[in-house]
């Protein structure tokens, strides 16, 4: 059984190896343009666009890894079936579950993997790659903000909700603020302007809430009309202002504003979404592999070209899942993100062991 073992996971690591090469150059394709328009127009280095590269490639792990371990998978035990191995080993009478532990212990261990990466360090580079992208691409100096996304200046983290594309304005606006004191400023409209050293909001119909750190309890709120606030653009801090997206923010972050504008009975379900689906997108792996561990049998084909079919088509099937999950979270903030962002997993795992058992009554 050591030698079967051995070869399962020599095959499956071979399998992922080129899965992963395949599918990140798949979707890197998609950002080639842009990055050789950096080098060839922008005027960036070579070392700045392949560190962009690097950054990019691992930003796609919450995708490839899923993607080419699900195909390592069908590659090596769809092998295994075409040419009767499986049924060989059952007739001679081994458990089945001693030749297929070894994907599920594999995926395990991915899965861990990738949700400590997907909360502690794919923030992180996704902001790194946004900040080098930008300090190239920006040629003006005034911020363009998108909808639905963090900008970090100086000590301030700035969210839009919308804008009007015609007129520039800003609408459900919040503004945080964290040290030394914490304040949170909302308004339902306003406008930005930017110079060298400032960037200067003019809000439209809202409240400023602010407290001392140590003492939360101690709040002071009111309300406005109109209230213009001035953020300066510290020298240290100019490199680093660029948008941040919510998957830009850290997860010790994320939670913080989580838990003040539930405090605050602030809407937070679009942060509350994007916390969960770093566990989620992790723990994918495992689901995906347990379904298709048992179809690989169940299919019998050891064909690259059709496992590369039949992994897209599952990995489909689990985010037209997960879209549709994140959309009712959406749209009924009332039922706990936790809860729905869940369901895929649930429904891959739930197919999984329906497969499986199907597998051993043979």
């Amino acid at each position: 059984m050591k030698i079967l073992t051995r070869y399962i996971y020599k095959e499956s690591l071979k399998a992922f190896v080129t899965g992963i090469i395949v599918f990140t150059f798949v979707l890197v394709l998609n950002n080639l343009f842009q990055l050789i328009d950096l080098l060839i127009n922008k005027g960036a280095g070579l070392l700045v666009v392949l560190q962009l590269v690097v950054y990019l490639v691992m930003t796609l792990f919450s995708i490839t890894i899923p993607m080419s371990l699900l195909f390592s998978v069908l590659m090596t035990y769809g092998r295994l079936a075409e040419d009767r191995e499986i049924m060989a080993l059952s007739s001679a009478g081994i458990n089945t579950f001693r030749f297929t532990f070894q994907p599920v212990v594999l995926a395990l261990i991915f899965s861990l993997t990738l949700s400590w990466l997907n909360l502690q360090t794919i923030p992180t580079i996704h902001s790194e790659f946004s900040r080098i992208y930008l300090s190239i691409a920006k040629k003006q100096p005034l911020l363009k903000f998108e909808e639905k996304a963090f900008t970090k200046i100086s000590n301030y983290r700035i969210y839009v909700n919308e804008i009007d594309k015609n007129t520039n304005e800003l609408k459900g606006i919040n503004i945080y603020k964290f040290t030394p004191s914490v304040s949170l400023i909302t308004a339902k409209t306003g406008t930005a302007a930017a110079t060298d050293k400032t960037i200067t909001f003019d809000l439209h119909d809202g409240i400023m809430q602010s407290s001392p750190a140590d003492s939360p309890e101690k709040m002071t709120l009111f309300a406005f009309d109109k209230y213009t606030i001035s953020i300066p653009l510290l020298e240290e801090h100019k490199d680093e202002t660029h948008m941040q997206s919510l998957r830009e923010v850290p997860s010790g972050e994320l939670l913080k504003i989580i838990k003040y504008n539930k405090q605050q009975k602030l809407p937070a379900t679009q942060l509350e979404i994007e916390y969960h689906l770093r566990w989620v997108v992790g723990f994918a792996v495992l689901s995906l592999v347990l379904v298709g561990l048992p179809a690989s049998i169940i299919l019998n084909r050891g064909g690259r070209t059709i496992n590369f079919a039949i992994s897209i088509a599952i990995i489909c099937f689990y985010y037209f899942i997960l879209i549709g999950c994140i959309s009712l979270a959406e749209n009924f903030p009332r039922i706990p993100a936790v809860y729905v962002l869940w369901i895929p997993n649930a429904a891959t795992l739930a197919i999984g062991v329906f497969l499986m058992r199907k597998v051993l009554k043979k």
